[in-house]
């Protein structure tokens, strides 16, 4: 996996695809709100990562060490945001996901395939999220809205 550094320029959002590169990159800091399979919420801020990497690095920025959290207990990742940033628009096709535990979200996924790991998904409401990367292990169905 080679990552790409772009040094003056406007960073893209959490799973921006640029010219071909990896739609599971992330470039910067970002603020989060994990959830894993078991039930746990995690909060913290995520830096320069692949989001299919084995593990994620989760700083709960309260002076402890950056939490490893294996990607394979992961179900989702809660992209937060910033204060004073506009909500997204839902690009791509309106979807329903239920996870394994039953619970659901809806929102728009535009780079959404049967093949990939994870996909990124806008909220159809307007909440505190930006974004949220699905890991598909964790999806039971996937339904158009």
């Amino acid at each position: 996996n080679e990552n790409v550094a772009v040094s003056g320029a406007q960073l893209p959002r959490a799973g921006s695809v640029i010219g071909g590169l990896n739609p599971s990159w992330v470039d910067g800091e970002h603020r989060v709100v994990v959830h894993t399979i078991e039930g746990q919420v995690k909060r913290g801020v995520i830096r320069n990562a692949d989001l299919l990497d084995d593990a994620i690095s989760l700083d709960p920025l309260s002076g402890v060490p950056p939490e490893r959290i294996p990607t394979a207990r992961l179900k989702a990742i809660f992209f937060m945001l910033s204060n004073g940033s506009a909500v997204a628009q839902g690009a791509g096709r309106k979807m329903r996901i239920t996870f394994n535990d039953g619970r659901q979200v809806m929102g728009f996924a535009d780079d959404f395939s049967t093949h990939d790991p994870g996909f990124f998904l806008t909220p159809a409401d307007a909440g505190t999220a930006d974004r949220i990367f699905i890991y598909r292990a964790s999806v039971r169905s996937v339904a158009e809205a």
